[in-house]
């Protein structure tokens, strides 16, 4: 047995914010709205991936899921997070195209892994002590252009309850969407997580810390402007 189709439909798209992809994945919120009696649960399916997730108390939901641009998301309202459930007909929404670089900087990896944003006349990689220009791709270094400036008591991090985990708060009506990079002190791989941020302009990421690192944090506004980074930590 299998989901089982209803004459509900699914959730109203003009009620949903989609952002455009970062690293392959998509983050959405669903504003708070009535929900069908019955259905807990969200279905987001995409091209290539697929998800459930809980409605909050409102109607509200957030989810991230494997998707690029233009590709389109179908929504479904469901009985349950089990194989088999209730699920209305889906809607759908469109994922936006990624914004255009405004930018000739680069990521110049490093062997370590890695590595610094230069601009595109400086083809050699150099090593930088400068925790601002370290990145792990080329959209890390669109930061470092005409970008807005973070407020600072906007944004905190607060103790965890589970040892080697961060967790970051922001209070900002102005932003959509939060991005979060832990770069290990002195080069490698960057771990980053995503979060969109809801429409009281709250959002909080939770992830797995490494010691010693360097905590930094950029953000989007609806309209796609995008931050400079803001170090909050230094491990």
């Amino acid at each position: 047995m299998g989901p089982t189709a209803t004459d509900e439909t699914g959730p109203d798209p003009s009620r949903v914010r989609v952002y455009f992809p970062f690293h392959g994945r998509v983050s959405g919120l669903g504003l708070a709205a009535p929900v069908p009696d019955g259905y807990a649960f969200v279905k987001i399916r995409s091209p290539d991936d697929s998800v459930i997730v809980p409605h909050r108390a409102d109607g509200s939901f957030e989810f991230s899921i494997t998707a690029v641009g233009e590709d389109v998301l179908e929504m479904s309202h469901v009985t349950s997070d089990a194989l088999e459930r209730l699920e209305s007909r889906p809607t759908s929404i469109e994922v936006p195209l990624a914004a255009v670089p405004l930018t000739d900087l680069f990521c110049c990896p490093w062997p370590s892994g890695g590595g610094a944003c230069q601009s595109v006349e400086e083809p050699t990689c150099v090593m930088r002590s400068d925790h601002q220009s370290w990145c792990s791709s080329d959209d890390d270094c669109h930061d470092l252009t005409d970008r807005f400036a973070l407020d600072p008591d906007g944004v905190r991090v607060r103790p965890a309850e589970q040892a080697g985990t961060i967790v970051v708060d922001v209070d900002s009506p102005e932003l959509a969407l939060l991005l979060l990079d832990v770069q290990p002190s002195g080069g490698g791989p960057t771990d980053g997580a995503q979060q969109i941020v809801d429409e009281r302009g709250r959002a909080t990421l939770s992830m797995a810390s490494r010691a010693p690192h360097v905590l930094t944090v950029r953000a989007f506004t609806l309209d796609y402007r995008s931050s400079r980074k803001l170090v909050l930590s230094q491990q």
